[in-house]
């Protein structure tokens, strides 16, 4: 959300776009995982949540993005995003990526809040306070 909220700042407007990917098999529903983002956005008259499916590249072009903004939080991720990067040119060359570094908090990944839920642990520090709840609720209807 600290990524939305900055790249909010530099943009006249901006448009959260969240994937519905079937080859991934994410811990939430398509519309769980979209309720989550706009709940922890509420208030940002300048920020959109909309969902897409396919390629970003293809999205971007259709909503007429020329932007495709990215947080990053270490190494990896930069190596990960570097390559990304140019799949993004070479399928749409009007579009250039943004990066922006991640705050102190965004250094967990998803994968260990998953596993702090699962022990009940208090995940307040790593996510939004309005989605603590829910997300709580949430998990533990998966399990």
């Amino acid at each position: 959300m600290d990524i939305a909220v900055r790249a909010a700042a530099m943009f006249d407007s901006l448009t959260v776009a969240v994937c519905d990917n079937p080859s991934k098999k994410p811990l939430f529903t398509f519309p769980e995982r979209l309720m989550l983002i706009k709940q922890a956005l509420p208030g940002e008259p300048k920020i959109s949540c909309v969902s897409f499916s396919g390629l970003l590249t293809d999205f971007c072009r259709v909503i007429g993005a020329r932007y495709i903004v990215r947080g990053i939080r270490n190494g990896i991720d930069y190596t990960y995003e570097a390559e990304l990067a140019k799949t993004y040119k070479s399928l749409s060359p009007d579009v250039e990526c943004v990066y922006l570094m991640s705050d102190n908090t965004s250094n967990v990944s998803g994968t260990t809040v998953r596993e702090l839920l699962s022990y009940g642990a208090d995940v307040s520090g790593f996510v939004p306070e309005k989605s603590v709840k829910l997300l709580k609720e949430l998990y533990k209807s998966k399990i």
